[in-house]
């Protein structure tokens, strides 16, 4: 985002489906790499930054986003454990 620009692409969020049956759920994550992909197919030279939660802030997520030349910023939350 940034002041000067005022263009917004609406975006339909990705399905979660189960694609075979009963016997392995869909998540977000599978979701967001069906939606990201696209994106990058749709819109080629879109200068994207995608925004997430923990649960997106892992290494394959980082990766992916990287690799297809879109920005990120994520957050995540501290763990503490008792030991």
């Amino acid at each position: 985002m940034h002041p000067d620009c005022r263009q917004v692409i609406p975006m339909m969020p990705e399905a979660i489906l189960n694609t075979d049956g009963n016997k392995k759920q869909d998540c977000e994550q599978k979701a967001m790499k069906r939606l990201l992909t696209q994106l990058k197919q749709m819109h080629p030279r879109f200068p994207f930054l995608i925004g997430g939660d923990s649960l997106f802030a892992h290494a394959p997520t980082i990766e992916l986003i990287t690799s297809l030349d879109m920005h990120y910023l994520l957050t995540c939350k501290r763990v503490i454990t008792n030991t």
